[in-house]
């Protein structure tokens, strides 16, 4: 049993546990070996050379979204505006 669990339940507190989640990831050889020659760069094992890549791709979409709506609210309190400029 687990701490802090009784039948695979939460027995109440708070934990702040992180857990890691286990996934294969299939790559092809030349990206294998692109990984592989990254972390030898870097110094770091292939696990956390695509864990840093994880993190980067959904930080750099996040970042694309509010940039989309912050363009979309620009757009819509100055469009305008901005089309009389662009002529």
């Amino acid at each position: 049993m687990t701490p802090g669990h009784r039948n695979g339940k939460p027995s109440g507190g708070t934990f702040n546990t992180i857990q890691d989640v286990k996934i294969t990831l299939r790559l092809t050889e030349d990206e294998r070996a692109a990984l592989q020659e990254q972390a030898a760069r870097e110094g770091v094992s292939m696990e956390e050379a695509a864990q840093r890549a994880v993190r980067e791709y959904v930080k750099g979409v996040q970042h694309r979204g509010l940039l989309a709506a912050a363009a979309r609210r620009v757009m819509g309190a100055h469009g305008e505006a901005l089309d009389r400029l662009g002529r």
